[in-house]
């Protein structure tokens, strides 16, 4: 519904080294519409949160996780 605040959480970690994911979050049918949530971890499991405010218009909406940069 729009103006629902979504909370979301995650936890994440590299297996050889540095490795980048993103959380895109928008409608199912277009681009992402978040600020860009960039999570970068080395080995160690980390604990990741955030906040999105469905904006007018949007009824549904998608939640994405997706590799950004290899390991480093």
């Amino acid at each position: 519904m729009p103006g629902t605040t979504l909370y979301w959480k995650l936890s994440h970690c590299g297996r050889k080294g540095t490795h980048t994911m993103a959380v895109d979050i928008g409608p199912p049918d277009g681009t992402p519409n978040n600020e860009r949530q960039e999570i970068s971890d080395g080995q160690e499991w980390r604990h990741h949160h955030g906040e999105y405010t469905v904006p007018f218009g949007q009824t549904v909406t998608r939640f994405a996780f997706r590799s950004v940069g290899g390991i480093s």
